[in-house]
């Protein structure tokens, strides 16, 4: 149902799977202002299992007003499990992703966006990322929220952090980021900026590594961010960085 001049468009409780109509292609691909996707099932998409676009591909001035809610996506082919592109005002919320292809959950160009209360196990890449999932013509996303989510076993990061300004991010919890290779609880690129943590849960990323921050991410803030490995806990407390990050308080047990 791709098209951008949709309005109030509702895809919801359909059942989709890789023996029927997912084959060759997203399980929903979906466009238009003030859509929702709610409560739906993809298992199997070739492509990616949810994946929302606005009007234009690399521009957060599309559509607006997205809901994306309470769905299940299971083994989807390429990409990511959910994807959301070149929206104004977003909430993905209260969805599972299950061994996702690519990024479990992607927001990738967009302005104003939530994500809250999703559960992410076992995605080939990152769990959540804010990041130009094609690789090509995505640009920083702003205003957002992550909060509230559990991702176990990535192979990649938890949380990946590019292209992404002015965020909350808190009370995520990250199990194991280290699934079939090394990741790491909470990535920062150097493309990050205006991002404020708090609260947030990291446990056994790849070598002990729970959170990598580049130098020349700016702004940055830390308060209360609890790190747990087989051998050391840290306390990242009221801590903020512009350019190198500094952690007093950090503690070591």
């Amino acid at each position: 149902a791709y098209d951008v001049d949709n309005d109030f468009l509702v895809v919801s409780g359909n059942v989709c799977t890789n023996t029927g109509k997912c084959t060759g292609g997203h399980g929903v691909h979906i466009g238009g202002d003030y859509a929702t996707v709610i409560g739906n099932t993809i298992d199997g998409a070739d492509q990616i299992g949810i994946y929302v676009r606005g009007k234009q591909a690399g521009s957060p001035s599309g559509n607006a007003g997205v809901t994306v809610s309470g769905n299940a996506v299971y083994n989807n082919g390429t990409l990511g499990g959910i994807v959301v592109r070149a929206v104004v005002n977003v909430s993905v919320t209260g969805n599972t992703v299950h061994s996702a292809t690519g990024v479990g959950i992607g927001i990738d160009s967009c302005a104003g966006f939530i994500v809250s209360g999703n559960a992410v196990f076992r995605s080939s890449s990152h769990g959540v990322g804010v990041i130009d999932v094609f690789a090509s013509g995505g640009t920083t996303s702003s205003r957002g929220t992550i909060n509230g989510n559990q991702i176990y076993e990535p192979t990649g990061s938890g949380l990946y952090l590019d292209l992404v300004t002015q965020a909350l991010i808190g009370v995520n919890g990250i199990y194991d980021a280290d699934y079939g290779s090394s990741g790491t609880g909470i990535t920062i690129t150097s493309n990050a900026s205006y991002l404020q943590f708090t609260n947030n849960y990291s446990r056994d990323g790849g070598n002990n590594t729970q959170v990598s921050q580049d130098a020349s991410a700016s702004n940055i803030i830390w308060k209360g961010h609890f790190a747990n490995s087989s051998t050391t806990q840290y306390l990242r407390s009221e801590a903020a960085s512009a350019g190198t990050m500094v952690l007093p308080g950090e503690q070591d047990t």
